[in-house]
């Protein structure tokens, strides 16, 4: 999808470079914005099982751009199994979307990382908004505590990857 110069003219001065990563960016929200429905629920990724609250924390980021307390959350349980688990991109670790297609890749030599257990939370959408931040428009967050609706226990991250459909490249 490329933006055309009619949108690009319409979208505030930080987003009308026509860069991969803003027009990703800019279809991302539009694409979560563009729901006529309500969100109800939002789904967490966590290697910690068993909790009945999430709590916010701080986490690591390459930029170091988020530097207080939060709990992140997706619409999509497969984008929250992908970060589940500690990585960054500086270890060569990164997510590709394509359409409704995910892909987590993964450096050959951590892919043992993939088989610890994690949970995948199911909770309310309630005070959660958009990270605007994040440049595929699928993550949201609170800086509240967040009670747990549901807790599905996942034997390792690449079974709960396949389950949600999204696939794995090594490299």
């Amino acid at each position: 999808q490329k933006i055309s110069s009619h949108f690009v003219r319409l979208l505030p001065r930080p987003l009308r470079r026509k860069t991969k990563r803003k027009e990703r960016k800019f279809f991302g929200l539009l694409r979560r914005y563009a729901t006529l429905e309500p969100m109800e629920f939002l789904y967490h990724g966590s290697t910690t099982q068993g909790l009945a609250t999430l709590e916010p924390r701080k986490r690591y980021t390459p930029a170091g751009k988020i530097d207080f307390a939060m709990i992140y959350a997706s619409l999509n349980p497969a984008f929250a199994a992908m970060h589940s688990f500690p990585w960054s991109s500086d270890e060569g670790f990164d997510i590709m979307i394509d359409h409704d297609q995910m892909t987590l890749v993964v450096p050959a030599k951590q892919a043992e990382r993939l088989n610890i257990p994690i949970s995948i939370y199911k909770i309310s959408a309630d005070g959660f908004q958009a990270t605007i931040e994040e440049t595929t428009g699928e993550t949201w967050h609170t800086t509240k505590p967040t009670s747990v609706l549901e807790e599905t226990k996942y034997t390792s991250v690449k079974d709960a990857l396949q389950t949600f459909g999204a696939t794995i490249k090594f490299v």
